[in-house]
């Protein structure tokens, strides 16, 4: 029941001086932000995950903000069947407000028992609780639980789940992959693996499915993971881990020329073999200042030569790949 994950990165970017002459260095820097003070995790929980129809069942609801503080706040809670939203059966009520533990309840009560049953006896019924807030509302997300409806009279196993992960990082710097492994997750006293579905909530309005998966942050902050597993009888569960992501380290270095002095109409190697950064660089954009065309690729070094005497800027723009990109200067002399 492993699922793909999806990897989210972004862009940054630093500076630096250094290099023959006179070197400075311009950055490409997006403006970060840390997780948003609106952001919400919902968790749901049922005493009775798997329901005999014409039972009931508690459904209890807890909202905490990113720095896993209980939230007061109103939700919508409806009933969604064959992916469409009805009501099949009935809730309590559909307007719920946590209290100050961040926590509510409600009750849903299921259809009566159908009078000709279907071949495989079963139904499955989603309750989906949304946040109702003003103002923005990015960061909000609904969440779901399925309850499964089975004929009066079915025995359902009892096999208690232990969701477990690893977190290849709990440190990381901002825009560094980390790696979510479930692996260690158990039922009934046994490693759950393809047995058991899971799904991630990251803290900064996120989320994947998968058993592994990988996620990458693009600002400094304190994230409450949430891991949430269940299995095809209706069982489930969920345990936090606090991720803490520091600031990006910078791509760092300087250009080189040679061979020195450079002459007129000689072919001269400029080098980017110093620069550096937490992650490998995929793309070198070489600029000579003398408005010939740029040079584009994976190389570290171009070559090129001069047709006139003077003083030129050359610039390179690098890309790693996590998408940080920054610009490095160099001033070349050009004699006769």
């Amino acid at each position: 029941m492993g699922r793909t994950l999806r990897t989210l990165t972004a862009l940054a970017g630093v500076v630096l001086t250094g290099a023959i002459g006179c070197t400075v260095q311009d950055t490409t820097a997006p403006a970060l932000t840390g997780p948003s003070g609106l952001s919400v995790s919902l968790s749901l929980q049922a005493d009775k995950p798997i329901l005999e129809r014409g039972g009931f069942t508690t459904v209890r609801v807890r909202a905490v903000n990113h720095q896993n503080q209980p939230m007061a706040m109103a939700l919508r809670a409806e009933l969604r069947a064959q992916g469409l939203l009805f009501d099949y059966g009935r809730l309590s009520t559909r307007d719920l407000v946590t209290g100050s533990d961040g926590t509510a309840t409600v009750t849903y009560f299921a259809p009566a028992p159908l009078v000709q049953p279907r071949d495989s006896g079963e139904d499955v019924v989603t309750i989906v609780v949304t946040p109702m807030v003003t103002g923005d509302s990015r960061g909000l997300v609904s969440r779901e639980l399925d309850i499964r409806l089975v004929p009066q009279g079915v025995i359902i196993p009892n096999f208690p789940l232990v969701p477990q992960f690893t977190i290849s990082n709990t440190s990381p710097q901002a825009f560094t992959p980390v790696v979510f492994n479930a692996t260690t997750s158990t039922r009934n006293g046994a490693q759950c693996l393809d047995n058991c579905g899971y799904m991630w909530t990251f803290g900064d309005g996120s989320s994947a499915s998968g058993r592994i998966v990988e996620k990458t942050y693009t600002a400094q902050g304190q994230y409450l993971v949430y891991l949430r597993i269940n299995d095809e009888y209706g069982h489930q569960d969920s345990a936090p881990q606090t991720v803490t992501v520091g600031a990006s380290t910078a791509i760092t270095g300087q250009l080189t020329v040679s061979p020195t002095p450079v002459r007129l109409n000689i072919a001269s190697q400029i080098s980017a073999l110093g620069i550096s950064g937490p992650s490998p660089i995929v793309e070198y954009r070489f600029s000579f200042g003398d408005a010939s065309p740029d040079q584009v690729g994976t190389s570290a070094t171009a070559t090129h030569a001069y047709s006139a005497v003077g003083t030129y800027t050359v610039r390179v723009t690098v890309r790693d790949a996590v998408g940080r990109t920054a610009t490095f200067t160099l001033s070349v002399s050009v004699t006769a």
